[in-house]
């Protein structure tokens, strides 16, 4: 190729021929040069050592070595290596070709590989591919460490993953992920795994499934985000209402939140139980909750929820209940405007 840069070095590795000027120095200046002289020092031995090989048992060999370019840039190129006939004249024929454009690209690939992988570690998530056809499941290191294994030492199969599910999740785990292949949906799962040190932790899984011309299954590929953290909070969160509608039961103590922009009132269990009603029966508006007390109630009630609303004064009020015929009863109403 008239690209690549051909050169026949004699017997001492000095340049006898070369015909392009792609290196620092044009071809008629390097003949008689150390060839050696065109390598970056770092893969100078690595030069030297491929030349060795060649002479001393005739094989032609390749390598990638790193050379000075025109105006003393450093470039990429691959090196072929072999001897001239006949081999006793000691020459050897070189062949080099610039691919610095593709390390170049190979370098920004591995790059964007390792901050992918950085990035996901930090996330608490990893990637893996499913090949359906050979039944081979591949994992990003990130994965592993996900699921408390070593990537280099853990060969990663079907049955592994199924035996590092929970007990309980999985036939959950393997019936969502046969329905998401059957009816061609995006794979969205929550499950628990349990690591080599019995430690459980919670997983999110996400996948999408690729098909042939045929409609056939080929691969699925996905992520997993460790959600045990959100899953935990979220049950500390469910035991602190279980705790709070407990409390309020036993001191017979409602709750309330109004949503003034849409006038919407939401009740705990137990203030519904205070005002003789059935939980969750109906949603409440202010004006309706205002008909739980008698006129004069009301009306004080009214005043204050008003001076709320425009100076941010709470209020705690002793309000009498519209009973109708049965015995009177009072309950002592808390409010505080809360603003966004």
């Amino acid at each position: 190729s008239v690209a690549d840069d051909i050169i026949i070095l004699d017997v001492h590795g000095r340049i006898a021929h070369h015909n392009h000027p792609a290196h620092a120095c044009e071809p008629a200046q390097a003949i008689g040069s150390d060839w050696l002289a065109l390598i970056e020092p770092v893969d100078r031995q690595a030069a030297t050592q491929a030349l060795t090989d060649v002479g001393a048992t005739g094989n032609p060999t390749a390598t990638e070595l790193q050379a000075i370019g025109r105006n003393g840039r450093s470039i990429h190129v691959q090196v072929k290596l072999s001897c001239l006939p006949p081999r006793e004249a000691g020459q050897v024929l070189l062949i080099a070709r610039d691919i610095t454009d593709r390390k170049r690209a190979e370098e920004a690939r591995t790059l964007g590989r390792r901050q992918l992988e950085l990035a996901l570690q930090s996330a608490g998530a990893g990637t893996w591919d499913w090949d359906m056809a050979s039944q081979r499941l591949e994992w990003s290191d990130a994965l592993f460490t996900l699921l408390g294994l070593d990537p280099h030492t853990t060969q990663v199969t079907i049955d592994m993953w199924t035996g590092a599910l929970h007990p309980e999740d999985r036939d959950l785990a393997n019936a969502r992920i046969e329905r998401s292949i059957k009816e061609r949906t995006p794979l969205a799962i929550e499950y628990r795994v349990v690591l080599p040190d019995e430690q459980v932790r919670w997983i999110h899984a996400l996948g999408n499934t690729s098909y042939d011309a045929a409609g056939l299954p080929l691969r699925m590929t996905g992520i997993c985000t460790d959600i045990t953290d959100r899953k935990r909070m979220e049950a500390s969160l469910r035991e602190s209402e279980s705790a709070l509608r407990e409390a309020q039961r036993v001191a017979c103590i409602g709750s309330w939140r109004w949503d003034a922009v849409n006038d919407a009132v939401v009740w705990s269990d137990e203030l519904y139980r205070i005002y003789d009603k059935t939980p969750g029966t109906r949603p409440h508006t202010y004006e309706v909750d205002r008909k739980n007390y008698t006129q004069a109630s009301a009306e004080t009630l009214a005043s204050a929820v008003t001076r709320a609303l425009e100076t941010g004064e709470s209020y705690a009020l002793d309000l009498e209940r519209n009973c109708g015929s049965r015995p009177r009863r009072w309950v002592l109403a808390r409010g505080e405007v809360v603003r966004d």
